[in-house]
């Protein structure tokens, strides 16, 4: 059925029949705004149907019918006229009008329209003189007065070759007549919706009922689709279901409504959608009657609902809403009691399912499969589970005899029910046929319960709801089972099984289990029964009394494999998977050693949790072990290396029994992101020892690499355990499990050397009926077996030091050789190196003869490592000279060698350096005319050094006349630290060069536990000492100048030297060089050096000097050095200017160094040698004086010098 708005026309119909065609094709062609009060303006598609006037067809204001109508009225009324001239409007043309325009007004219509047509081909030729006035305005002044819109000229419409006039005024009527309809709409439109409104407001009154309601807000959702505005459409039909549905909750809340008791009557008729017609007529037609059931209500609307949806594009929108839809529409049968036959439900949702299905199929692109799936899946499972309902109920499943009389009669009032509401449900593969054969014989039930099973499936897969597949799988599996084809119900289980086990749905593994354990009783292959019994036994959700009885059937069946394994020998053994009956808490090694040698005993604990519901004993429990390759045999890495597997490798579960405990999982349900390679390295060299080669391998390989999907059966895959080669195993016998924790201790013990790794754990039940768990899925746990060869070591400190004893380590690892008390080593020793005896509880040193021996004095076993500490201490004497400067000297120190004749090995010698551990250095001081000799020790060590005999011998001078500072008792010097000793010279007559012997005595004191002390070690250090009498010596003083009371900064000052000859008065002028050094802070008017002569007769010379300072404060002042000319190159004379060369005021100052001045020289000075005097040869009287100087007053930045 076409719903679409219409407009009436009028007048010269002719004219409207000629465009009609044209006309109804270009006002749906564009789309044109629709603006409204409220909302965003939307663009709708002016689609309507022409219509010839009439007075029944006008809206009456006291009809109150005509207020509920909407597309039933005409919504625009257009009048055509042709009229060639005034004189035939006058006449004829004016009154027609004026009588069509008074029936309008009549019913208060104001939404009209006049097309005024200028054919091409006029009747009558135009007049020679133009009138005043046109047709065209003549119908303006009389009818449109300020509605000149409403007025339009269509020029030549039927013209064959449209000129631009004719085309212009065509688009202008079009564009013209789409504008005029929105308006007249908008405004019906609007009183339309005002009066669904208020019949919406009375729907608490006892009058109200909701069909009339349901079609009068359908009105809008039919005009809204008519417009092309499918959204708004739906929404008015979502309203109508959620206004529906929220009555009949209400409803049982107790808010009885009288009409809904129309809706409980008996059903007679369960015919599910029918989306071949987008406007179901039977279906309207019975609620516009007020007499549908609650099924037609439902379709009906469900049916529009999906008809806008599938309009919208949206068919996956419709499986989704379609599940919803049916659970609603049940629940809503069940909550008003709605009288049905038995079944009558599921057929309803049945031929639902297919319908949508089916349509959803055709709307659908096939490309997308993957993706309509995720909304087709539930659809397609809910059908097949209806239809499986309805095998029930009638009889046909495989486990009847047939179906009874009354199964029969439930058959034929089901199909009783079913097509009648439409022609279209009796097509051949319309969902009404399907469930008609489905429901003809046990057969066709058969075939077409198979077939949704498999859709459904097929459809989870594709979106990889596993689960839901395995649900399937397992309704499957009953299905097969009622047939007796226990094999293929075996497969569906298994498959089923595997997806719980990985997503860990304990109750659903446990339930999938007892069904797989009903298909696999009745097969002949006993070993899928036996395992699964064992996991069933072992499962802590199932009943104790469920337990015992598939602990009963395990051992019944392990004694029928056992005996018929001892008479025929081709029978196979049978492997159950460990984690079916036990969980393994740990896997330790006891006491673990540094290394295993051959025939050591490792213990290894393994603590077991048992799952059995009661104690059993079993034959032999066996930890195995395969030897492998090592990575490098002999290396440090790897030597006698232990490793246990870790609880990291163990999952935790939770029991209901005892507390937490682990539960070693089988590989199949391992994911591959949770396995990780074994990886392991090899280095090979090749013949010639060059070139190595390195290999990466990988152990597990095979597990790694394993395909976890089949293209015959996805994720199909057994246990695969069998019992592996081993090279070594720890074997119980008689071993009794009791129901939780138990610890086994196994004992591994190897002949042989190797890399032995754990790699399965056996529990033997009955002969040929074990138990077995694969411990490579845990990580490695290896233990090598390695008897390496005895090796020594003599290991060192960071320094050793000549003349103090010191530890030194020999480390012995004995290997494969036993070490008995009483043995011992040898230990030679170069001259000047001695071992001091040590005796412990574990060894002691001894000397025999010119060698010392190492002897044990326990027995120490193979694979251990003990070290022996030494005393060294090298007694070659030290002596020291000097380097020729008098800061110190660098020593090389003594080089020593320590050698072992190892009597299980070759002689290992070991070189021994030992540093000095103390510098000497020495120094000359002056006290005027008297010296002193300063010895300074600095102890390198880390030790606290006492000296002790400390003796100075000087060349030509005797001991007794050396006068000694110091207390003669020993001292005591500390780590880093310096001691010196100072000695009193006498005065000699000779200055020439003295050589000197410091000597002393010393020892450590920190405490060795030695049974003897040993002897103090000597250290000699000669040096020389020259120029021991004193020449001159220098007293200086600063002044201030010109009068002043003090100095300060800027002011010139006067700086006076007095230069003193020690030796006395001179026989003959001699010449005296000086240089003064400001240090940075004086500033000297002139030179700062100068020649000074000291007259004969006379020892004092003074030179006056001027000098600025340049900062403020306490001031050192300058220092002086002195030169002399050698004794025969000594000028005669000096003059003035060449002997202080500073000007001076003072009249005093000039006179005294005039009269010490002579005249020039013989040679000139600069050809002279000058001789520098040291600090033996002059003494500074002043070096400690300072002078304080003043800033300046008016200085804003003041400098100070702090001495």
């Amino acid at each position: 059925m076409e719903r679409k708005p219409f407009i009436t026309y009028h007048g010269e119909q002719e004219q409207f029949t000629a465009i009609e065609v044209e006309l109804l094709q270009s006002l749906p062609r564009e789309k044109v705004e629709w603006r409204r009060s409220f909302g965003r303006a939307k663009m709708i598609q002016v689609d309507v149907n022409f219509v010839p006037f009439g007075t029944h067809l006008l809206p009456h204001d006291d009809n109150i019918d005509h207020s509920r109508m909407l597309l039933q009225l005409p919504m625009l009324h257009v009048y055509f006229t042709d009229c060639p001239d005034n004189d035939a409007y006058r006449i004829v043309t004016k009154e027609k009008i004026a009588a069509w325009m008074n029936l309008l007004k009549e019913r208060n219509i104001v939404d009209w329209m006049i097309v005024l047509v200028e054919p091409a081909n006029p009747r009558r030729s135009k007049p020679k003189l133009l009138p005043k006035h046109s047709v065209v305005d003549k119908i303006r002044n009389d009818f449109c007065g300020r509605q000149t819109e409403r007025l339009v000229v269509l020029h030549e419409p039927n013209n064959p070759v449209p000129n631009n006039k004719s085309m212009e005024s065509w688009a202008s009527f079009v564009s013209r007549l789409r504008q005029l309809f929105v308006t007249a709409y908008n405004r019906t439109f609007s009183k339309y919706e005002d009066v669904v409104r208020a019949e919406r407001e009375r729907r608490v009154e006892k009058d109200w009922y909701f069909c009339s309601y349901f079609l009068l807000q359908e009105e809008l959702a039919l005009a809204f689709e008519s417009m092309g505005i499918y959204e708004e459409a739906l929404v008015q039909y979502d309203e109508l279901d959620a206004l529906f549905t929220q009555f009949i909750i209400n409803s049982q809340a107790g808010e009885n409504v009288n009409w809904l008791s129309a809706f409980t009557e008996t059903c007679t008729c369960w015919d599910g959608l029918n989306l071949s017609d987008t406007f179901n007529k039977e279906q309207r037609e019975c609620i516009k009657n007020g007499k549908p059931s609650l099924l037609d209500l439902r379709n009906y609307l469900f049916s529009r609902q999906c008809a806008l949806l599938f309009k919208m594009r949206k068919p996956s929108e419709v499986a989704y809403r379609s599940q919803s839809f049916m659970h609603t529409c049940v629940q809503e049968l069940s909550m008003l009691e709605v009288p049905m036959p038995p079944g009558s439900v599921a057929c309803w949702v049945f031929l639902t399912c297919v319908e949508v299905l089916q349509k959803y199929e055709k709307m659908s692109s096939m490309c997308q499969m993957e993706i309509h799936s995720h909304y087709t899946a539930n659809l397609w499972v809910y059908a097949q589970r209806k239809l499986a309902e309805l095998g029930e109920l009638c009889g046909l499943m495989p486990n009847r005899s047939g179906p009874s009389s009354e199964q029969l009669n439930s058959v034929v009032n089901l199909l009783s029910g079913m097509g009648k509401s439409s022609p279209a449900t009796q097509n051949e593969n319309s969902p009404n046929q399907k469930l008609r054969e489905a429901l003809s014989s046990s057969a066709a039930f058969r075939r077409h319960y198979l077939e949704l099973s498999e859709l459904a499936m097929g459809n989870f897969k594709h979106i990889g709801r596993l689960r839901s597949v395995g649900h399937i799988g397992k309704e499957l599996a009953r299905f097969y089972q009622m047939l007796g084809d226990h094999q293929k119900a075996e497969t569906f289980l298994e498959d089923a099984l595997r997806l719980f086990e990985k997503e860990r749905w304990a109750l659903l593994v446990l339930d999938t289990r007892q069904q797989l354990a009903e298909s696999q009783k009745e097969l002949p292959d006993k070993e899928n029964y036996i395992n699964t019994c064992c996991f069933l036994m072992g499962d802590v959700l199932l009943e104790k009394e469920k337990k015992m009885h598939f602990f009963q059937e395990m051992k019944e069946t392990a004694e029928k494999i056992s005996s018929n394994l001892q008479e025929d020998s081709n029978e196979k053994e049978v492997i159950i998977p460990f984690q079916s009956s036990f969980g393994l808490s740990d896997i330790s090694i006891l006491d673990a050693p540094i290394t295993c040698s051959r025939n050591a005993e490792v213990k290894v604990e393994v603590d077991i949790f048992s799952r059995l519901p009661e104690p059993v004993t079993f034959r032999i429990v066996s930890l195995c072990f395969q030897e492998e390759d090592p990575i490098d045999p002999g290396s440090p890495v790897s030597r006698g290396s232990i490793k246990s597997i870790s609880r990291t490798s163990l999952s935790r579960q939770k029991s209901q029994e005892s507390g937490e405990f682990y539960i070693i999982k089988d590989l199949s349900s391992h994911s591959l992101r949770d396995i990780l390679p074994d990886i392991q390295g090899d280095v090979k060299y090749l013949e010639n020892g060059t070139k190595p080669v390195a290999e990466v391998s990988c152990r597990n390989l095979g597990t790694y690499l394993r395909r976890q999907d089949s293209s015959t059966s996805w994720g199909k895959s057994k246990h695969g355990l069998i019992k592996e080669e081993f090279s070594e195993s720890a074997d119980l016998s008689e071993v009794e499990l009791k129901p939780g924790p138990n610890v086994l201790e196994f004992v591994f013990k190897s002949k042989e050397n190797g890399v032995f790794r754990a790699n399965q754990l056996v529990i033997e039940f009955l002969n040929g009926v074990s138990f077995v768990l694969n411990l490579d899925i845990l990580g490695s746990m290896t233990i090598e077996v390695f008897s390496p060869e005895p090796q020594l070591s003599v290991n060192l400190p960071d320094e050793l030091y000549a003349g103090i004893p010191q530890d030194i380590n020999i480390t012995i690892t004995t290997g494969f050789q036993l070490l008995k008390k009483g043995d011992y080593l040898p230990l030679l020793c170069s001259e000047g190196l001695i071992i001091l005896p040590t005796e412990t509880e574990h060894y002691k040193v001894e000397k025999e003869e010119n060698r010392y021996l190492l002897r044990f004095l326990e027995d120490v076993e193979s694979n251990k490592e003990m070290v022996y500490p030494l005393t060294v201490l090298s007694t070659i004497p030290i002596n020291l000279e000097e380097g020729g400067n008098d800061e110190g000297i660098n020593h090389i120190g003594q080089e020593l060698e320590l050698e072992v004749p190892c009597p299980w090995l070759e002689t290992v010698t070991r070189a021994l350096h030992f540093s000095y551990p103390l510098a000497i250095t020495h120094r000359c001081r002056t006290i005027k005319t008297k010296k002193l000799i300063q010895v300074s020790v600095t102890n390198v060590t880390e030790d606290c050094i006492q000296l002790s005999s400390v003796d100075l011998e000087v060349e030509d001078i005797n001991s007794e006349d050396l006068k000694y500072i110091q207390q003669p008792s020993p001292q005591v010097v500390g780590p880093r630290l310096t001691h010196s000793f100072v000695w009193f010279l006498p005065e000699v007559s000779i200055s020439s060069c003295k050589s000197c012997l410091f000597g002393f005595s010393f020892r450590s004191t920190r405490n060795v536990s030695l049974s003897t002390e040993p002897a103090e070690s000597q250290l000699q250090y000669s040096f020389g000492v020259a120029d021991l009498n004193t020449k001159y010596i220098i007293s200086s003083s600063v002044k201030p100048a010109d009068g002043k009371e003090m100095c300060s900064m800027g002011a010139l000052c006067n700086l006076s030297i007095e230069i003193e000859s020690v030796e006395g008065s001179v026989d003959r002028d001699k010449s005296i060089l000086y240089e003064v050094e400001t240090l940075g802070m004086w500033v000297m008017c002139g030179k700062n050096k100068g020649a000074a002569v000291v007259a004969s007769g006379s020892k004092v010379v003074t030179v006056q000097l001027e000098m600025l300072p340049l900062v403020s404060g306490f001031l050192p002042l300058p220092g002086i050095k002195l030169s002399e000319y050698p004794q025969d190159l000594q000028p005669e004379g000096t003059p003035v200017s060449e002997i202080v060369t500073e000007s001076t005021d003072d009249p005093a100052d000039s006179e005294s160094v005039k009269e010490n001045s002579k005249p020039v020289n013989k040679q000139p000075q600069k050809e002279l040698t000058l001789l520098p005097l040291n600090s033996n040869q002059v003494y500074y009287r002043s070096k400690a004086m300072q002078v304080q100087v003043y800033p300046e007053c008016n200085a804003s930045t003041v400098e100070v010098s702090i001495s």
